[in-house]
């Protein structure tokens, strides 16, 4: 939705405004048993409830009960729709039509996810809406130029809407008065299981759809170059089992924290197909993870080119993190699948470009779409178990059958010397 279309749907009456000021959340409901608690702050997800495969509702993303944590650097940008700029810019600093502009570092030198106040840590003004058996909100934020060091005035938006089809779709779009990088992406912790069992995600099964993956320095600063996942423990284009490949992905801590080039692309063709935020004028299918525990699955559409995809290796790999209800989360206690253009795409040049001009929207969606494993019938129970059965009664026939020629073998053998 264009802020064009935003406005009329607002004078029109079509989005009624709610809790503008407050920071309380916009609860977005389906009528199969979805939920999902957006905050005005950051733009955050603190809330996601779906059915288990045994139909109790689960709350599969990590979080905290308030807003403290949130705003004091406690949260790992848990469920925060991150920019200006997200993931990481090298040195803080980049040259944009001659120019070069320092913005704020937060990790050493670099800058990451939009600084030290970026997106993340700003209120949106906000409006919940209906469209159908669809709810929804949509939250607006305007960024000044000048802001954490970046170029131009920023209108930044995005609308959440939870559909009776059981996606929870997220538009991201911006417009800028000046030329200026511009990356958004919702960094939301995914814990299948569910969050309130403190486990970790290693026994979730995750497929990615790539064929690359863009190779970093031990800063996690892309090189420029483009790996092949083949034969690595990178390629995970068959569902596969995290706890298989975690210790393979190496890094410090161990575990994945790369960017995917998606959709089979290479480097070259994502570079040539990007146009302000997206290759695709239409969500293709990125990723599935499924937990085997509750039976849930997660499947991520996008039109983005990147995504970077993180095992939760450095969650607390230090300072524990309470999250929501006291549960104390470990590490590798969730994933991401981060949408994204590739990181400091503004300081590579073979990366997909990521500036923002004045006249053109940046555009970036995202479709997380639920559901549950198939369970099996009592049928289909009683044929496994008839097989089963069938299988042992066929081995224990062959051996008997072994043992018997053997015995008789045995039996017609003539003894040598003396008798």
């Amino acid at each position: 939705m264009s802020p064009a279309v935003w406005f009329l749907l607002v004078i029109s009456g079509a989005l009624q405004p709610a809790q503008t000021q407050k920071l309380e959340p916009f609860v977005l409901k389906n009528r199969n048993g979805i939920e999902a608690h957006i905050l005005p702050y950051g733009a955050i997800v603190q809330k996601l409830i779906v059915p288990s495969r045994s139909g109790s509702p689960t709350d599969i993303v990590l979080g905290f009960d308030n807003l403290t944590p949130y705003k004091d650097g406690t949260s790992p940008y848990f469920g925060a729709l991150v920019g200006r700029v997200a993931n990481r810019i090298a040195e803080a600093k980049f040259e944009l039509d001659g120019e070069v502009y320092h913005v704020s570092a937060n990790e050493n030198i670099t800058s990451l996810h939009g600084g030290k106040v970026g997106f993340s840590k700003r209120v949106w003004k906000g409006h919940g809406f209906s469209e159908g058996e669809d709810s929804g909100v949509m939250l607006r934020y305007e960024s000044p130029d000048g802001e954490e060091g970046y170029p131009g005035s920023l209108t930044a938006t995005v609308i959440y809407l939870l559909t009776a089809s059981n996606e929870l779709r997220i538009s991201m779009e911006a417009s800028t008065l000046a030329a200026t990088p511009v990356n958004l992406a919702q960094h939301t912790y995914f814990n299948l299981n569910g969050q309130q069992m403190a486990s970790t995600v290693l026994n979730h099964d995750v497929s990615i759809n790539a064929a690359y993956v863009t190779p970093v320095t031990n800063q996690l600063i892309p090189t420029g170059a483009f790996m092949p996942v083949v034969a690595t423990p990178y390629d995970l284009n068959n569902s596969t089992r995290l706890s298989h490949h975690v210790q393979q992905a190496g890094g410090l801590p161990e575990g994945y924290d790369i960017n995917y080039v998606l959709f089979g692309l290479t480097g070259e063709e994502a570079k040539e197909n990007m146009l302000y935020g997206k290759v695709w004028d239409e969500p293709q299918h990125a990723v599935t993870v499924s937990s085997p525990t509750t039976g849930i699955t997660l499947e991520v559409d996008t039109t983005s080119p990147g995504l970077q995809f993180y095992s939760g290796g450095l969650l607390s790999a230090d300072t524990p993190v309470t999250g929501k209800a006291g549960v104390d989360y470990p590490q590798f206690g969730g994933f991401a699948v981060e949408t994204q253009n590739f990181p400091n795409a503004i300081n590579t040049p073979s990366f997909p470009d990521s500036v923002l001009r004045p006249g053109h929207t940046y555009q970036n969606l995202c479709i997380w779409r639920f559901g549950t494993l198939p369970r099996q019938n009592r049928t289909q129970r009683l044929f496994v178990g008839l097989a089963v059965v069938l299988i042992l009664v066929a081995a224990v026939a062959f051996y008997t059958q072994l043992y018997n020629v053997n015995s008789r073998y045995r039996l017609q053998t003539p003894r040598y010397g003396k008798t």
